[in-house]
């Protein structure tokens, strides 16, 4: 396995994982895991999303608010890292917490429940054994799929979502009262 030290990096498809840690002075950094190679960037995981966001032109707030406001989601959102490559990374915990792991479920092969804790294999063989229930953590997966899927439908123009539908049925009871 190779490790390079890196001041920033770009989210691609090949992330499968990342996530905190603090050096010897207390310092945080970011372990990223691809398929083939382990980053070290020193810089939070959020950070590390920021930057990345920033760098294909959206920004993380705004990736946060568009997921919040399309899922209906307050916490714990998925986040659409890039775009352009589809890639939809999901935290363990909140979006800030400091114990947070960010999953690209892409790379997930296989969720298993061990004594209440989520093992889970990765599509280059490797494991990861987290302090979640698989059920939480299986709902995230789906949270990712049907943000992806929703995603790259409106981008496509094949999705069509009904904003304020209440709002809607009030004016429609509202018109039909003014023709009588």
């Amino acid at each position: 396995m190779n490790l390079f030290i890196q001041g920033h990096y770009i989210i691609t498809y090949s992330l499968m994982y990342m996530i905190s840690r603090y050096d010897r002075y207390g310092n945080p950094f970011t372990q990223i895991v691809e398929t083939g190679r382990t980053i070290f960037i020193n810089k939070s995981p959020i950070e590390v999303l920021a930057y990345s966001l920033r760098c294909i032109g959206c920004t993380l707030d705004g990736a946060i608010e568009s997921s919040k406001w399309m899922l209906k989601m307050e916490k714990m959102v998925p986040i659409v890292a890039n775009p352009f490559q589809e890639v939809v990374l999901f935290p363990t915990r909140s979006l800030t917490h400091e114990d947070s792991i960010w999953f690209n479920p892409y790379h997930i092969r296989r969720t298993s429940n061990i004594k209440g804790k989520t093992l889970i294999i990765l599509s280059n063989l490797s494991s990861l054994y987290i302090p979640t229930r698989i059920s939480s953590f299986n709902t995230k997966i789906q949270s990712v799929e049907q943000l992806k899927k929703m995603t790259t439908e409106v981008a496509n123009g094949t999705f069509t979502m009904v904003l304020e539908s209440e709002k809607r049925k009030e004016v429609k009871k509202t018109n039909t009262k003014q023709k009588d």
